[in-house]
């Protein structure tokens, strides 16, 4: 992302591997692209006198959107309380973000917020457009929200590609598509793989 770089592959006898996007139909589209739509429906909302908004997970999330939206628009950004003091960790390692918290109403037309999710109903509806930031994005659509496909997670491709390049004799997955993803690495792969136990199961590794 414009923050993090990507996990590097290590050469490993067992590999345990999170398989929220583990598959076949969650293909994201390049990052870049997805940044040039971000800027673009902002730039284009404000122009309407709108206020975008914003809701995504205020770690990780939030700067990325922060960062972006303070490279490439002249909007002032504002965000939520929670979002701010993970803002001034991110400073404290010499990431620019420039962004306040609220005080008061923002300027339509002028202003940018990017909050927590949950916070949809608490902004003067009509001059407010609403956005989200998921993977899901490539799958569903939401009423009312424009959705852009921008995830912190590896999709199904990237994750074949991290296993393959780990080398590992032995994967296990965890969590969302995990039977899927195993699947697939032992099908395309070679390598064995399975699930983890659930809570409350256990399995010598």
């Amino acid at each position: 992302s414009l923050l993090t770089e990507a996990a590097e592959p290590v050469d490993c006898d067992i590999l345990i591997l999170e398989a929220t996007y583990g598959s076949p139909g969650y293909r994201f589209p390049s990052r870049n692209a997805v940044y040039s739509r971000i800027v673009k429906w902002t730039v284009e909302e404000a122009g309407k006198g709108r206020i975008p908004v914003f809701h995504v997970y205020p770690v990780g999330k939030a700067q990325e959107i922060v960062y972006l939206l303070n490279q490439y628009t002249s909007l002032q950004v504002y965000v939520h309380p929670k979002i701010a003091r993970v803002n001034r960790a991110h400073r404290r390692f010499r990431v620019r973000l420039e962004a306040e918290t609220l005080e008061g109403k923002p300027e339509p037309g002028r202003t940018v917020l990017v909050y927590p999710k949950g916070f949809l109903g608490s902004f003067e509806a009509g001059r407010v457009s609403h956005a989200i930031a998921t993977g899901w994005a490539v799958r569903y659509r939401w009423m009312g929200l424009e959705a852009f496909p921008l995830s912190s997670h590896a999709d199904f491709p990237q994750l074949l590609s991290y296993v393959k390049a780990s080398r590992p004799k032995k994967v296990y997955t965890c969590y969302g598509f995990s039977e899927a993803l195993a699947s697939a690495i032992r099908r395309k792969l070679g390598i064995n793989a399975e699930p983890l136990p659930s809570k409350g199961e256990f399995k010598e590794l």
